[in-house]
């Protein structure tokens, strides 16, 4: 998978969301909003490829949960960000 470049995280207050950044521009048509696990998780992920297997070692670096929950949380919050098409395969 990769990232779509066009997204970048910005902080709005104690929140963080996901916004399409064209440019010099931003739109502000479609904001997504992200919990503190994922908004780490796109940050870290550069601008390369990665696998769910990435994203679990992130997670197990990051906080204190096994392998086996962040293997599930990855799978389900990858499957989240192929379906709103910030990622692509």
């Amino acid at each position: 998978m990769r990232k779509k470049q066009t997204y970048r995280v910005v902080a709005l207050g104690e929140e963080s969301v996901l916004v399409g950044n064209y440019g010099t521009s931003a739109d502000l048509s479609r904001i997504i909003s992200l919990n503190e696990s994922a908004a780490f998780l796109w940050r870290s992920l550069g601008e390369g490829d990665f696998c769910v297997e990435d994203v679990v070692n992130l997670l197990t670096k990051e906080y204190a949960v096994d392998e086996k929950r962040a293997s599930n949380d990855a799978k389900e919050l990858m499957a989240e960000f192929l379906k709103v098409n910030i990622v692509e395969e």
